[in-house]
């Protein structure tokens, strides 16, 4: 049985993540969404309610689960038995840092592999920091993130943008 993990902040999720996720479940038997929790980093939405949205989301997909880990994604990786890492690529930057990654991850597991997916073009220029960005200034975000939680994203960055 092969199983992949699609690691990331998902800080919201947007239709970019949700075509990468329904890619990957189409390529594998298994696939792991994994929010990432660095103590470091506050996020904008909390681990647990990122993970809330990533289920319904993903209620679909009969084989993808939402788990959130904390530490290095490669631990993760074989904590959940899993040698597959799916990263989507954007750009170029992309491409760059990821190869970057894939080394790093190889380095301390040799059995990892890195799959990248090549976003499609409709998505290329949507990333959660431009959801977040629109959102705080009260802009519709319908063709960004999904819709079964568009309301729900919309109003908690107008809130925080309100200061409440």
């Amino acid at each position: 049985m092969s199983t992949a993990v699609f690691p990331g902040s998902f800080d919201p999720v947007t239709l970019g993540h949700v075509d990468l996720i329904r890619r990957a479940a189409a390529l594998f038997d298994q696939v792991i969404v994994a929010v990432g929790r660095h103590p470091s980093k506050k996020g904008c939405f909390p681990v647990d309610r990122r993970m809330e949205m990533l289920g319904r989301v993903c209620a679909d997909y009969g084989n993808v689960s939402v788990q959130s880990y904390e530490g290095l994604t490669v631990d993760f990786l074989r904590k959940t038995g899993a040698h597959v890492m799916v990263r989507g690529i954007r750009n170029m930057q992309d491409m760059e840092n990821e190869r970057m990654l894939s080394d790093v991850n190889r380095r301390i597991d040799p059995e990892t592999e890195t799959v990248l997916l090549f976003t499609d073009p409709a998505y290329a220029d949507i990333s959660s920091s431009v959801v977040r960005e629109l959102g705080s200034y009260h802009r519709s975000l319908k063709g960004l993130v999904p819709e079964c939680v568009r309301g729900e994203i919309e109003n908690y960055l107008a809130d925080e943008s309100a200061g409440r």
